[in-house]
């Protein structure tokens, strides 16, 4: 999985900011308070653009937070015991 979406939202000093994904990409599972876009529709992701530059500062704040939380808490300890488990279940 590419790790650049979790970084940006990891060192930003501030919560003040909109994170655009291609909806194609792992994180985008993760991180659901992103803006997801289909790279392949150019109006589409015209208008996602749009959407974040408009977007208010609460928003992308409430956004940020929920996405940070998210990025501290899915560590790769969790990301091992969830593998682990699903393993033994398999039996």
């Amino acid at each position: 999985m590419n790790l650049v979406a979790k970084e940006y939202i990891s060192s930003k000093t501030d919560l003040n900011g909109v994170l655009i994904l291609s909806r194609f990409t792992g994180s985008s599972r993760e991180l659901e308070q992103s803006l997801l876009i289909n790279p392949y529709d150019i109006e589409k992701f015209a208008d996602t653009i749009k959407e974040a530059l408009e977007m208010g500062k609460e928003e992308k704040i409430s956004r940020m937070k929920r996405m940070r939380e998210t990025v501290s808490e899915n560590t790769i300890y969790h990301w091992a015991e969830k593998i682990i488990s699903d393993l033994v279940k398999l039996g």
